[in-house]
């Protein structure tokens, strides 16, 4: 909030490395199911960048506007329900191992607690699965 630059260079910094993360995901998911596992793509490359690029802007734009208009912290309540969510986990994991270069004998907590969500919705998945024809 200190630095001497504009406000659409600050969102410009802040969007366009996941606007570039997004791109590339969405090119390798493309050839993915295109050669991979032979989805037939029968349209245009352009159509398709077009409609991608648009859809990441508007995603990144909304997760801008909902920062911007966000006046706390997440309330205590969805802080401790994040840790159902494997993604929180994850995140703090590669981060860590990532930047941090730290290993598993610190992160195990996270690893644990990923293991035991596993276990639990896989669990739960397997008493909630019925075959049937409906």
């Amino acid at each position: 909030m200190v630095t001497p630059i504009r406000r659409w260079e600050f969102i410009l910094g802040k969007t366009i490395p996941y606007f570039l993360i997004g791109s590339v995901d969405a090119t390798v998911l493309a050839l993915i199911g295109t050669f991979w596992f032979g989805v037939p793509f029968r349209g245009h490359v352009i159509s398709l960048a077009i409609v991608v690029m648009t859809f990441l802007t508007a995603a990144l734009g909304l997760g801008l506007l909902i920062s911007t208009v966000a006046a706390a912290a997440c309330p205590c309540f969805f802080q401790r329900l994040s840790y159902i969510n494997p993604l929180r986990h994850v995140a703090l994991i590669l981060r860590s191992i990532y930047l941090k270069g730290v290993g598993l004998d610190v992160l195990w907590p996270n690893v644990a607690a990923m293991a035991f969500l596993a276990l639990l919705m896989l669990g739960v998945s397997i008493l909630r699965f019925h075959k049937s024809l409906e």
